[in-house]
């Protein structure tokens, strides 16, 4: 089991990452904050608080060792993440005209990120420079989950019921 001290209440967002034979695990809390676990040795291995929201969405790049999180706020946060997973480092923090993002994706070919937003719409970014370069409009609620097919096609689930596919620069 893995357990803290102190209280940084629920666990909102997590991802595990397989590293050699090791197993490092990325937790989004309620109070803002992001932690590294190894879950081997079920041991923090590094924390840093984001936000003074809970974290409502992340995903990890293993190529450029960089993680973005997204809260109920209308910020962004992109960290950098050593190598050997012993600290974390905000890199930019990037202010939007939106409040809240509840998903996260970063596209298979590691060149676009895309966030999906409590409006029901679908930002797409340079995952290089977080330049926003375009929004995606269909859904009526809340976008609840992003992945992509083999050919990079966009696929969207909102709260409103209704899955969305969006061929977008491929």
């Amino acid at each position: 089991m893995l357990q803290l001290d102190e209280n940084k209440g629920m666990i909102m967002q997590m991802e595990l990452l397989a590293l050699d034979n090791n197993f490092v695990l990325i937790a989004g809390y309620e109070d803002g904050s992001v932690l590294l676990w190894d879950v081997e040795k079920r041991s923090v291995l590094y924390s840093i608080k984001l936000f003074d929201d809970p974290i409502m969405a992340l995903c990890f790049d293993y190529f450029t060792m960089k993680l973005l999180a997204t809260s109920a706020t209308n910020n962004i946060k992109v960290i950098k993440v050593e190598e050997n997973f012993t600290k974390m480092e905000l890199l930019q923090s990037i202010d939007t005209q939106y409040k809240g993002s509840s998903a996260v994706k970063l596209r298979n070919d590691n060149k676009l990120v895309f966030i999906g937003g409590w409006d029901g719409k679908v930002r797409i970014y340079n995952w290089k420079n977080m330049k926003l370069l375009a929004v995606l409009k269909y859904h009526s609620e809340t976008i609840n989950c992003l992945a992509f097919d083999e050919n990079n096609k966009a696929i969207v689930g909102s709260k409103d019921g209704k899955i969305s596919i969006w061929d977008v620069y491929t």
